[in-house]
């Protein structure tokens, strides 16, 4: 990730209103343990092209980043506009679902797993214990997000050994 990180702050520096080149960095960013410069990045991103395609996926990012934080009352918002905008996608609930969970709104949290499962029949908290990273800040913070998961009551499903 270090070295796609390297591309997108290159293009950022080519062209400041790269919007994608931001929201790629803050992408690399997060998965790199450094959620609060991600964060910021994406919201540079949003800034420049509030109507560019790929803003559903950025706000999932914003939506993981503040939970990665433990900023329930900012990850439930950017849940629930991610889960708005990407109806098909099981992800945003998911995190929604942990956001509630943490933040102390239990029914919120099983009415998000409910919708979840509803789109995603298969889902399971074992779809999210997969590991994309090597750093241990990410890491950690992927594993406060399927903790919340669990408190919910969502599916452990099978353990992953790959």
């Amino acid at each position: 990730m270090g070295l796609a990180l390297t591309e997108a702050e290159t293009a950022i520096a080519d062209d400041r209103n790269n919007a994608r080149a931001y929201a790629d960095a803050g992408f690399y960013k997060m998965y790199l343990g450094r959620s609060e410069e991600g964060i910021a990045d994406i919201e540079t991103a949003l800034r420049l092209s509030p109507h560019e395609n790929q803003v559903p996926e950025w706000q999932l990012h914003l939506c993981y980043g503040h939970n990665f934080l433990a900023q329930w009352e900012q990850a439930i918002e950017w849940c629930s506009i991610a889960a708005e905008n990407n109806p098909a996608h099981g992800h945003p609930l998911a995190a929604l679902a942990a956001s509630y969970a943490w933040a102390g709104h239990d029914k919120e949290a099983k009415d998000a797993v409910a919708q979840l499962l509803k789109v995603d029949p298969n889902f399971t908290v074992q779809t999210l214990q997969h590991r994309v990273s090597d750093d241990p800040t990410f890491n950690s913070q992927m594993d406060r997000i399927v903790e919340g998961l669990r408190k919910t009551g969502a599916p452990e499903g099978p353990i992953k050994t790959n």
